[in-house]
């Protein structure tokens, strides 16, 4: 029989949540700002 060892004791293990969303009004702000931006730099 083991005697536990009350010292060194294992830490929880985590986990990878990667939530995934999908905004499809998010991205055509995002294209329509990435857009504007580079037609204003050149003017």
């Amino acid at each position: 029989m083991a005697i536990p060892n009350f010292f060194k004791q294992n830490k929880p293990r985590g986990f990878n949540y990667t939530p995934r969303y999908y905004d499809p009004r998010k991205e055509e702000r995002e294209a329509r700002r990435s857009v504007s931006g580079e037609q204003g730099a050149w003017s």
